[in-house]
């Protein structure tokens, strides 16, 4: 999601996860869906403008992994891009 949302933005950086977590709350043997938000929608023009600013800044993703129309799992990870 990041990537894309910088591709779309026309910018070109490098992606680092600075730490992460993953939580699996339920066994997944089958086809699952993945969805992904920033923590905050209030994050990304405050992203754009430091790392226009600083070559560099850092966002929060999360993500939720469903499976059989169920929560299985939960992502958060704090990324940091890198201009190129």
């Amino acid at each position: 999601m990041l990537n894309t949302r910088l591709h779309q933005a026309n910018i070109e950086s490098t992606l680092v996860i600075q730490r992460n977590t993953m939580e699996y709350e339920k066994p997944i043997t089958g086809e699952f869906t993945a969805t992904a938000q920033l923590e905050s929608t209030k994050d990304w023009p405050k992203f754009l403008r430091h790392f226009s600013r600083m070559g560099k800044a850092r966002t929060t993703l999360i993500s939720t992994l469903h499976y059989q129309q169920q929560r299985a799992g939960f992502f958060r990870g704090e990324f940091v891009a890198l201009q190129k």
